[in-house]
């Protein structure tokens, strides 16, 4: 049974962004939306540069975006990139970035480098923004994977040497765990500071939709378990977390603490992707055969299968499996 004390904690959770963040701390700039950092926040200026699925549009993501903020101990700017699909080319972005970088270093008179500066893009927008990253500070992809999106620069998984988190639905039936597990590699196959610095979380409840719309369901996208705001919140304190992991020192409190945070998420994540991860192992072409029948046929919202693992390989059915460890 819940408390009073913690359900009043739990609302205010939810409702305290949206009534801290005043109209004015949001700014146009050429064409892009830029969040100033909620004033409270304390230490070094960080941006984050955010890519939205072309198909969407910035503003479907600011409650989310806002949500990071609040979450971030430290003052955050995020940059909502006004991506339209054929608009931006690798080079055009880094461009924008660049420009960004120097309009917010004039508005806060200091010279903000770009090892303060984080790509992040969600589905679509998420595979330009990973082809700039290795500039900048680091990587965080939303509902989105690393390993396709860099065929074209020659460029994999293992050679990518700046932090990179993957945020991912655990019911993304657009995006499937199984597609992610790609990516993924244990922890008994890793030392964890290369785990933590590569790392893949699914977010317990969430789908691929829930990063952009309150009760909308994309094609092919499995129904959420969770409410809007309490997936959000989920997504942003996961999100925070990892920025403020790899801003800290080891000998630093909090990095601890924040640690602490991701391994939280890790504990239900990890089950998950390692079975993913050991029936890839098994067929190391099952999970891509399976994504491309899901995008392909609009698939992803069908009633879940029960596979055997002689039917793994290149099945129809593990494309529409349910998202569960047994």
């Amino acid at each position: 049974m819940f408390s009073i004390r913690y359900l009043f904690r739990l609302i205010i959770l939810i409702l305290l962004p949206g009534l801290l963040y005043s109209p004015e701390a949001q700014q146009s700039y050429k064409g892009d939306i830029l969040l100033e950092p909620l004033k409270e926040k304390q230490g070094e200026i960080q941006i984050m540069v955010f890519v939205p699925h072309p198909e969407i549009g910035p503003e479907a993501y600011l409650d989310l975006l806002k949500r990071i903020q609040y979450q971030s101990d430290f003052p955050l700017w995020i940059a909502n990139i006004n991506y339209k699909k054929n608009s931006s080319s690798v080079r055009g972005l880094n461009a924008r970035i660049q420009r960004i970088r120097r309009y917010i270093s004039n508005f806060e008179e200091q010279d903000i480098l770009n090892n303060n500066i984080w790509v992040s893009g969600h589905s679509k927008g998420a595979s330009l923004a990973r082809r700039v990253a290795n500039q900048y500070a680091g990587l965080i992809l939303f509902s989105s994977y690393f390993e396709r999106s860099v065929r074209s620069d020659n460029q994999d998984f293992e050679s990518f040497e700046k932090p990179l988190l993957i945020v991912s639905g655990e019911l993304d039936g657009i995006t499937r765990p199984s597609y992610l597990a790609r990516d993924y590699e244990p922890k008994v196959l890793n030392n964890e500071i290369v785990y933590w610095n590569k790392l893949i979380l699914l977010i317990e409840g969430v789908n691929q939709s829930l990063f952009a719309f309150e009760d909308f369901i994309m094609d092919g996208d499995l129904p959420a378990d969770i409410g809007f705001e309490s997936g959000r919140n989920k997504i942003a304190r996961a999100t925070a977390a990892f920025l403020a992991y790899h801003k800290s020192t080891r000998f630093d409190s909090r990095s601890e603490q924040t640690l602490n945070v991701l391994r939280e998420y890790d504990e239900f994540s990890s089950p998950i992707l390692d079975s993913f991860f050991e029936l890839n192992q098994m067929d190391n072409s099952v999970c891509e055969i399976v994504q491309d029948e899901i995008l392909a046929n609009g698939m992803g919202s069908g009633t879940p299968y029960q596979i055997k693992v002689t039917e793994v390989s290149k099945s129809t059915s593990f494309s529409v499996l349910e998202p569960s460890v047994n």
